[in-house]
């Protein structure tokens, strides 16, 4: 086959295994389709998420319409995330290359390729959903594990400072989970005036959860693809899904609305490129990167629990 036309298939291929790939980044875990379906572009750096610890102000009756007095808010600060970079590489030497004598042996040779650089991305982006810490060398997204805390450096802001209290968030480790504790959880946030949306555990964790509680189902829609839904469990009007990719014993209570995935540029998540010189062909290289940050603006509105290994009533 000429060079034209290996590269000419190996870009079709890209094209489906890129869609596949975007497909299954969001299928595999619920906890991506959900952050990634709140989707912020934002140019520059550092990300700063603006927070007001005390808005100021009292409501008050007043013997007059007018005589306005206007409080500074107490303190306001300025977490700070950097942008972190995720990349993956696949390389087809034109010896192998060489071997094709049709499209299809191509087509074949470069989804290989792709299917193993692919799956690491997706490996590697759905761990730091949980485990990513923005404080990492090199610096990685800020994970659940990073967020749900009480006293680490989360977006620049040391939280040990009891100064930066409302910026905290909160892990509990407990054994065994049962209804009532997780009503506390729930109620944790519900405090604040808001409601938690989503409830993520591990798959073992749920079929435990539904055998113990005898919680009844409902089908839950991909924000990202329509044509993706989970099984999740409806516990007093809260679903409760199960994540493959959530670390062994834990769940966490999470107010989406808080989260976004921010990148520099619009354009589409996850791009693969192709590179390659005609008049030097030695195969063709491929590479998938992205610059992105996910962001949390209520740390203290998202829960964590840890070490379990029981579901009791």
């Amino acid at each position: 086959m000429q060079v034209e036309a290996i590269l000419n298939t190996v870009d079709t291929a890209i094209k489906a295994s890129y869609t596949e790939f975007t497909n299954n980044i969001y299928k595999v875990s619920p906890l991506a389709d959900r952050i990634f379906s709140q989707r912020r572009v934002k140019p520059g750096k550092p990300i700063l998420v603006p927070h007001v610890l005390s808005k100021g102000g009292t409501a008050e009756w007043s013997e007059a319409e007018d005589g306005f007095t206007y409080a500074k808010p107490d303190t306001i600060f300025a977490p700070a995330l950097n942008w972190a970079y995720v990349k993956n590489t696949a390389f087809i030497p034109v010896e192998d290359l060489e071997l094709c004598r049709e499209e299809a042996e191509v087509v074949d040779l470069t989804t290989i390729a792709l299917d193993d650089m692919l799956k690491g991305t997706k490996e590697l982006v759905h761990t730091g959903l949980y485990t990513g810490s923005d404080t990492a060398s090199p610096r990685q997204i800020g994970g659940l594990q990073s967020i749900c805390h009480a006293s680490n450096t989360y977006a620049n802001i040391d939280r040990s400072d009891a100064t930066y209290a409302e910026w905290r968030s909160a892990s509990t480790a407990r054994a065994t989970l049962t209804k009532a504790f997780l009503d506390v959880e729930i109620d944790a946030i519900r405090e604040f005036d808001d409601l938690p949306d989503l409830i993520i555990t591990t798959p073992t964790l749920e079929s435990a959860m539904v055998n113990t509680w005898a919680a009844p189902f409902q089908v839950i829609q991909s924000r990202m693809n329509p044509q993706i839904s989970w099984k999740g469990l409806n516990y007093k009007g809260y679903t409760v899904l199960a994540d493959p990719m959530c670390p062994s014993g834990e769940l966490y209570v999470l107010t989406m609305k808080y989260f976004k995935v921010q990148t520099p540029t619009a354009e589409k998540l996850f791009n693969i490129e192709r590179f390659a010189n005609e008049s030097t062909f030695d195969g063709v290289r491929m590479r998938i990167r992205q610059t992105l940050q996910v962001v949390c603006r209520e740390p203290k509105l998202q829960r964590r629990v840890t070490g379990i290994t029981t579901i009791a009533t």
